[in-house]
């Protein structure tokens, strides 16, 4: 297996993971200097392209085509061992669909089978999440996705009933992430985090943080 370790950051949502993915895409270069390299939202950023779903928008062309655990697995040990050849010591997939919510949580199904089918084969694979205090992420949520960005049909729902048919529940999605990484997952706390964007780095440059 490669010695080229991928870290995984599944979100969640509403915790700075645009600002992460704009900062490492901004700074491919920089990073690749010191051994990272990073891949994208959909793997567009990746050694090997393979899947027209690698593509910035393409995470909606991905789940509808019912992916199949067994080609992402083989896309993804290609790349890694593609970076290792090249002296990368750790790439970075980061993108907070993979964390998703208990209610969209079938279509993740076959991405988590494929990262431990790979820890299974011997490759390093590390998940990282950062979770923000429900009350708070609610909020947040309740304006960007229930207001700005309506994400429903029908009347605009007040606060109260759209968090009752979205509420902040993370433990389901987390769970299943911590038992298919083989207990590899690093949660942290978004509200003590600071900058988050300086935590993921340090976290990815240095480890423990």
């Amino acid at each position: 297996a490669s010695m080229t370790e991928l870290i995984f950051h599944i979100g969640g949502g509403k915790t700075g993971s645009s600002s992460i993915q704009a900062t490492l895409k901004a700074n491919q270069e920089m990073l690749l200097s010191e051994g990272i390299s990073y891949w994208g939202l959909m793997l567009e950023e990746a050694p090997i392209r393979r899947f027209t779903w690698q593509r910035p928008g393409g995470a909606n062309e991905y789940y509808a085509e019912g992916n199949s655990s067994k080609d992402l697995a083989e896309l993804i040990s290609e790349c890694l061992e593609h970076c290792d050849a090249k002296g990368v010591r750790k790439a970075i997939w980061s993108n907070e669909w993979f964390l998703g919510s208990a209610y969209e949580f079938e279509r993740n199904k076959p991405t988590l089978e494929a990262i431990r089918n790979l820890i299974d084969d011997g490759y390093m694979i590390t998940v990282i999440a950062y979770i923000r205090d429900h009350i708070s992420w609610a909020v947040s949520a309740y304006f960007q996705w229930g207001i700005k960005h309506k994400t429903y049909t029908g009347d605009l729902m007040d606060f109260e009933k759209y968090t009752a048919k979205r509420p902040p529940r993370f433990y389901e999605p987390l769970n299943a992430w911590k038992e298919a990484s083989d207990g590899n997952l690093k949660l942290f706390n978004f509200n003590r985090a600071g900058n988050v964007v300086d935590h993921f780095l340090k976290y990815v440059r240095n480890g423990a943080n």
